[in-house]
């Protein structure tokens, strides 16, 4: 075989601050060692190949350049040697190479390795275009990783370091509130009405609740802090930074009777919540008590975990200061940091632009420029959290100078339904970094929820590594032939169909995934899509051609892309139907209104069908991760009592409801139906009496009938899939391709 030699170098300097970019790599870097790194690298590897690993030889020198990695095999050797800067730059090298020379697939969703039989012969290198690649939102954990255990972690963090992501989140903190909350005297009962239940942490966290799905135990909490000390060591080990809370003035309203005197403020009320679940405390930044609780949290947070100097921290996440005013504002800034700064003064704060996207129109130029210029320039990293739709940096000219990671958030609450953009990240990513000042210096994912539209990922993950633009539909080929082992005209051509609809979307609509069947009924729902469905038509008839006609390739890859393809199309046509219900009513067409609602509760019946066929969308699943956490009867009923809540009614009330709602196999049967059932009676009852429909009155009746039954029974719904993928989605295309609705 001839040689191949190919150099791929990619160069990128930031504009304006460089120094700034280069001294945040150099300090939020692990302090394990190379051969530490080294082995770290290789037991990923050998997690994903195992024996072939023994074929493999990595090298970490930390004299390369940032993420920089290099890798050779000859004809004249068995090995694969790579040569990287750190471990996961090894671990990313490794996955570069498994995609462009194996035709092989590592994603959240699964791996595709059939066609790693021998290591092709390669001379490539790479440097990274971004000094720091980021990934998780402060949600994510919450919506994601509530109920994980060691095994789930530990192969979320291969992928992580096979992604080439060099910095993310601790998962963890409440240990941390626990020995200061205790430090100040506040008693048992007290922290469990403050601590949040396990599927909520993150809003509890941010000041927007308190209590609301509590209290936890310590059991838990020790769990909690031992699976802690295990990700941050793998992740350091590999390389990757983990950056650690830090305190943002946020405390229990049971401060203000240990400490009378003390300035306090309450936060404004989030989502409706009462009165028993909102507004914990702010501390006011000018109180000495701001620095004390803030120096304190750290200190014990650092005893626990170690550092790699950098800090999250989220004042303002969809709450306002007490005060619109430029000096308090500073003021907050400066007490964050400056509790930080005294326990590392090599502390680096990692803020969140969602603020900015939120209340954009509070966050004026002068209130944004004080909260980010009260901290030296280059100790605050921002995250623009939604770049892809939102972006922040040219509104705050480039954050008055501190350093930014562009961001793609894409995904709200975990939710299911295809859509996103590849051809505006392949654009926009470049656009950003070249820009005349522009101080970005790194790209990241921030999803609410991962589990859903792997390919946006991949695609923003590697644009990551290497900024310039592509052709993103020879990208979209290559990633269908790895992910499913072969190489098929079908597949490709229903990817490219996808890649002109579902994955076409450029708008600043905001995609909650809040779809017709999803939400809770209504007459005055609005279905909206920004594509054709025609094409996702197409892609489905491809993908099933493929099916017929290569039957012996197809992988599990393969078959959970089509179930969520046949559901895309099914719902779809639940939004086609949903308006003759709306119009058959208003016309008083008793005939025609039970015609179309019989028609959607019965397509709604074949998705449970549908997704029951495969792993990946089963609500038995995730209520079982739940109870498998608990550690007594009573913990097993609250875990699921918290996963049942997050995603239908997300609050005592449905103060968000639906926000985090999934398409499972189990939700639909035991909850969309249900209430579309309520709802269809209650519109024929309306019609056969000739009494006005009350939408008020319904949603009284729902939510006592269906919603709050269903958050409180423990119905078990399947654990393992059932029945042929295939098969099903054949039949349902068959059944509902050519349904049309006067």
């Amino acid at each position: 075989m001839k040689t191949l030699y190919i150099l791929l170098l990619v160069i990128f300097v930031t504009k304006g601050t460089n120094g700034e970019s280069d001294e945040i790599s150099k300090i939020i870097k692990p302090s394990t060692d190379e051969k530490t790194q080294q082995q770290a690298a290789l037991n990923v590897i050998r997690r994903l190949i195992h024996e072939k690993a023994d074929n493999v030889a990595i090298k970490v020198n930390f004299k390369l350049p940032v993420n920089y990695f290099k890798i050779r095999k000859t004809n004249n050797s068995e090995i694969l040697r790579i040569e990287a800067s750190s471990g996961v730059a090894a671990c990313k090298a490794f996955h570069y190479y498994l995609k462009h020379y194996c035709n092989a697939h590592v994603s959240w969703d699964g791996y595709q390795l059939s066609t790693l039989n021998e290591f092709p012969i390669v001379n490539v290198e790479m440097k990274a275009s971004s000094q720091i690649i980021y990934y998780q939102n402060v949600c994510t954990h919450s919506y994601s990783f509530s109920f994980w255990k060691w095994t789930d972690w530990q192969r979320h963090i291969d992928w992580i370091a096979l992604s080439g992501i060099t910095l993310t989140l601790a998962p963890f903190q409440e240990d941390v509130w626990l020995d200061v909350f205790k430090e100040y005297g506040m008693t048992n009962d007290e922290i469990g009405q403050h601590f949040a239940g396990v599927g909520f942490f993150a809003w509890q966290r941010m000041g927007n609740i308190r209590g609301w799905g509590g209290p936890l135990s310590e059991n838990f909490i020790k769990f909690a802090s031992d699976l802690q000390t295990q990700i941050i060591k793998a992740s350091n080990d590999l390389g990757i930074s983990v950056a650690l809370q830090a305190f943002d003035g946020h405390l229990p309203v049971h401060f203000r009777t240990i400490f009378p005197n003390a300035s306090f403020s309450i936060t404004t009320k989030w989502n409706n919540f009462p009165d028993q679940y909102c507004c914990p405390l702010f501390i006011e930044p000018i109180d000495p008590l701001f620095k004390e609780i803030g120096e304190k949290f750290l200190k014990t947070m650092i005893k626990k975990y170690g550092t790699n100097h950098i800090y999250f921290s989220d004042p303002y996440n969809e709450v306002l200061p007490a005060k619109a005013n430029a000096n308090y504002i500073r003021n907050v800034s400066q007490s964050i940091y400056s509790a930080m700064s005294a326990v590392d003064e090599s502390a680096i704060w990692l803020l969140q632009g969602w603020f900015l996207v939120n209340s954009g129109a509070y966050w004026v130029p002068s209130l944004t420029k004080a909260l980010l210029t009260a901290v030296p320039q280059g100790k605050i990293l921002v995250l623009d959290l939604q770049s892809e739709q939102h972006p922040q940096y040219n509104r705050t000219n480039f954050f008055y100078g501190q350093p930014f990671i562009w961001c793609m958030l894409h995904n709200f609450g975990g939710t299911s339904g295809m859509h996103g953009s590849i051809r505006l990240m392949n654009e926009e990513i470049p656009q950003a970094a070249k820009q005349v000042n522009s101080t970005m210096i790194g790209v990241g994912i921030t999803p609410e929820g991962i589990n859903q539209n792997y390919v946006v990922y991949e695609f923003t993950l590697e644009k990551a590594w290497e900024f310039k633009e592509i052709n993103h539909k020879h990208w979209i080929k290559r990633y269908a032939n790895n992910r499913y082992g072969f190489e098929s005209n079908n597949i490709q051509h229903g990817w490219l169909h996808l890649l002109k609809s579902v994955y076409a979307f450029e708008s600043f609509e905001n995609i909650r995934g809040k779809y017709v069947y999803c939400r809770r009924p209504s007459l005055r729902l609005n279905p909206w899509k920004w594509y054709d469905g025609k094409y996702v038509r197409k892609a489905l008839k491809k993908f099933l051609n493929a099916a017929t006609n290569e039957s012996n390739s197809l992988n599990n890859l393969f078959e959970r892309d089509l179930v969520d393809l046949t559901r895309q199309l099914l719902q779809i046509k639940a939004e086609e139907i949903y308006p003759s219900i709306v119009k058959s009513f208003k016309q008083k067409n008793l005939k025609q209104l039970t015609t179309s609602s019989n028609m959607f509760l019965d397509l709604l019946n074949d998705l449970d069908y549908l997704l029951e066929t495969h792993n990946d969308f089963l609500l038995g699943k995730f209520l079982k991760s739940a109870k498998e956490m608990a550690f007594d009867d009573a913990e097993r009923k609250q875990f699921e009592f918290n996963a049942r809540n997050q995603i239908t009614l997300w609050g005592p009330n449905g103060q968000i409801v639906d926000y985090a709602t999934k398409q499972w196999n189990g939700m639909f049967k035991g909850y969309f139906i249900p209430r579309w059932q309520l709802f269809i009676e209650q519109l024929k009852n309306s019609l056969q009496t000739n009494v006005p429909f009350n939408q008020s009155k319904f949603q009284q009746d729902v939510f006592n009938q269906v919603e709050l039954p269903f958050n409180e029974e423990s119905t078990e719904y399947p654990t393992e899939a059932k029945g042929n993928p295939v098969e099903k989605a054949h039949e349902l295309f068959l059944k509902w391709r050519n349904i049309t609705i006067n």
